[in-house]
């Protein structure tokens, strides 16, 4: 993935802190690391809360490439403190790489940077696992769900050389944050970036700051990526009228965008020169399973694209003389299995390279995928990952009995009694950091079906 010869003696810019207008070049990074993997003993798991954040990153790379047998947990920086703490508990963690004063017991502070600490325990032994795992992303974003993707090296490799073969990535790109890097999509494009030697404008602000134009315009950005809810958003900011010239190509994936956005994004890629990417991915899968280059298919614009280099997609039709069916992904990039408790990290490779995905959709006769329905509990809202299970069950011990749907815009909440419907929204944002306007409550006796969700 980042391989050592694309940062010895490479003067060339990898990271750009957009706040301080401070850039790191691919050498800054191998020194970085050099010395920063001091700080850790063979044989470990590390917990990395994450932000958008040049340490953030450089943490991340350098556990990635290090000698060293260390498994890295990705935890994004705003999840609640509680549901940290949680984790902490269950994985046991040798180290934690933290921006948050954590009081907890037996984990001492060993060194600063900047605003990160390196908490440490002595006590802890996890010599006993078995580091083909590699790297752990939680399977819902900020619910404190301990289960986890375990993903080795192979599989990120694998994607990360497929992506920048379908995208044509260039060293000559420059893309700006646009998600949280704990978030499989977000991290997939800093793998893809800086192993193919280019530009990453590191950024906290939202589209919505317009800090985030001004670097946009200052850094001339060749890429943009987003999940629906972004490019719902740059429809209403009229992108049309703020985009760069030095814009190469944009890509979209995390759920499926309503067809008068992509109509939108087809006829501005058209007019001014840029590709329009779709894409169809699961954290299970490193993350991307197929691409569709909107600009060259757009008779195929409802699909997802085909299978990128490596992949492939197999149908498990439901019916007999029925085309539609389960997806199943095949390739190297598919993960180790699944984790729950730190045990789990003794086991080694559970899917053999074999992913059921949970969704139901088909193969056209010129092999491009279409996604009909998601058949798995999870929500994808503005980035965040939501276990709809865990979304009830939070409810319930709230003394809220609730049916949890989505369509990906929105989160249908279907309560059976009356209650509080502001006070819901409240405790979800709280709890979940689910925006109350992609939230919608409704009250009825009976389990509603998605198509209500309008």
């Amino acid at each position: 993935m980042f391989k050592k010869k694309l940062f010895k003696n490479n003067k060339s810019i990898a990271l750009i802190d957009a706040s301080k207008n401070k850039t790191y070049n691919y050498s800054e990074i191998e020194s970085f690391k050099s010395k920063f993997e001091k700080n850790f003993k063979n044989k470990s798991l590390v917990l990395l809360l994450t932000s958008n954040s040049i340490f953030s990153i450089l943490s991340y790379i350098s556990l990635m490439i290090t000698k060293k047998k260390i498994i890295l947990l990705l935890i994004n920086e705003d999840i609640k403190e509680k549901f940290i703490k949680k984790i902490i508990r269950i994985y046991k963690p040798n180290y934690i790489l933290t921006n948050k004063m954590l009081n907890l017991k037996r984990y001492n502070s060993k060194k600063n940077f900047e605003n990160y600490f390196l908490l440490e325990n002595k006590s802890i032994n996890n010599e006993n696992l078995n580091f083909i795992n590699k790297l752990l992303i939680p399977t819902s974003g900020t619910t404190g769900n301990p289960k986890m993707v375990r993903l080795s090296l192979k599989n990120l490799n694998e994607n990360t050389k497929s992506i920048i073969t379908s995208l044509n990535i260039k060293k000559t790109d420059t893309t700006i944050t646009t998600m949280p890097m704990s978030y499989s999509y977000g991290l997939s494009i800093i793998n893809t970036f800086l192993s193919k030697s280019a530009k990453i404008v590191v950024c906290k602000d939202s589209i919505a700051n317009k800090n985030f134009w001004k670097y946009f315009n200052q850094y001339n950005i060749t890429n943009l990526n987003g999940v629906p809810k972004f490019y719902e958003f740059l429809n209403k900011l009229r992108f049309e009228n703020i985009f760069k010239r030095s814009l190469r190509f944009i890509t979209q994936a995390g759920g499926n965008l309503d067809l008068k956005y992509k109509k939108y994004l087809y006829n501005l890629s058209k007019k001014n020169k840029f590709v329009f990417y779709v894409m169809y991915g699961l954290t299970e899968a490193s993350p991307r399973v197929s691409v569709l280059n909107v600009n060259k298919n757009k008779n195929k614009i409802h699909s997802v694209g085909k299978p990128i280099a490596g992949v492939r997609v197999k149908i498990n039709l439901s019916k007999k003389n029925s085309k539609k069916g389960m997806i199943e992904i095949h390739g190297r990039n598919i993960c180790l299995g699944y984790s729950e408790k730190l045990c789990d990290l003794k086991k080694s490779d559970e899917n053999n390279s074999k992913l059921i995905s949970g969704d139901i959709g088909f193969l056209d006769k010129d092999k491009f995928l279409y996604i009909l329905k998601r058949k798995s509990r999870i929500s994808k809202i503005f980035g965040l990952r939501i276990n709809l299970d865990d979304l009830e069950e939070k409810l319930l011990k709230a003394g809220i009995k609730a049916k949890c749907l989505t369509n990906d815009k929105f989160i249908l909440v279907n309560i059976f009694k009356f209650s509080n419907k502001e006070k819901i929204k409240k405790m979800i944002y709280e709890t979940f950091g689910i925006n109350k306007n992609f939230i919608k409550i409704s009250i009825k006796n009976y389990i509603p079906k998605n198509k209500e969700i309008k």
